[in-house]
This record gives structure tokens, sequence and C-alpha cells, in this order.
């Protein structure tokens, strides 16, 4: 999966007037945003137009829309959110670096799904913030 790295500014200034846990106030939009993502990748385009193909009849198949996942590492300093897929051919649909040509344009991309979540996220967090410091 690829990496997006978002800084939220005044968290210092937050954490001096609050007196909290700042990591605490951004917990929920994190999972918010890391589900959305998930949400947006897992699932599959329309069969195309006279496709014989079934997803998930072929008894190789690992069922990739089935196998997103996404969780929130917490740790003293910093607040991780990881979405991913194990399905060992996940890559050749779905990673924008990796992409198989077939499936370009028809399956929604890692990078594609986190740059449409990235300015929500932004605006979720800033929120959870500026509420935090207007709730002294």
């Amino acid at each position: 999966m690829a990496d997006i790295e978002v800084e939220i500014r005044g968290l210092e200034q937050a954490y001096r007037r609050l007196g909290v846990d700042v990591l605490a106030v951004l917990e929920p939009p994190i999972y918010r945003a890391v589900g959305e993502v998930e949400y947006r990748v897992k699932h599959s385009p329309p069969p195309r137009e006279g496709q014989t193909y079934r997803r998930g009849l072929d008894p190789k198949s690992e069922h990739l829309e089935q196998r997103w996942t996404h969780r929130v590492t917490r740790t003293a300093t910093s607040i991780t959110g990881e979405v991913g897929n194990n399905a060992s051919y996940g890559p050749w649909v779905q990673s924008e670096q990796f992409q198989a040509w077939m499936h370009r344009r028809r399956w929604p991309t890692d990078e594609e799904a986190l740059r449409e979540v990235q300015p929500g996220f932004v605006r979720d967090a800033e929120r959870a913030i500026v509420a935090a410091l207007e709730e002294d």
C-alpha cells in the first residue's frame, strides 16, 4: 500500500492548552480515514459488457475484495493508520505502482483512494483539534 503522511499544525499548542492526550483527539479522524480508504478500494468494478468471467468462482480465487483490512496503531508519540490486502495478486489489480494494464481505469488503486480521502481527513482532524481547543 502506498504511504501518505499528513502534518497537523497546532498539536503543541493544543497539548499545552488542553493538557490532555492530543493523540486521543486525532484517533477518531484517523479511524474514519482508514475506513474510508478501505471502503473505496474494497469494491470491484461492474463486469464489462459481454464479460463471461465471474469473480470469486475460480477455486484459486483469494477473494480480493474480502481481503482488504485496516488498523490503527497508537504509540506514545504517534498514530499510524494502515490499509492493506494480503491477496497474492492484489498489487497487480489495485496497486498504483504495479497495476496491470487490463485493470487500469477500471479498478481503484491504493494511491487514488489515499488522494481522494486526504483532504477530508485533514479537515476532519483540524475540526477535531479546534473543537478540543474550544471545549476549554
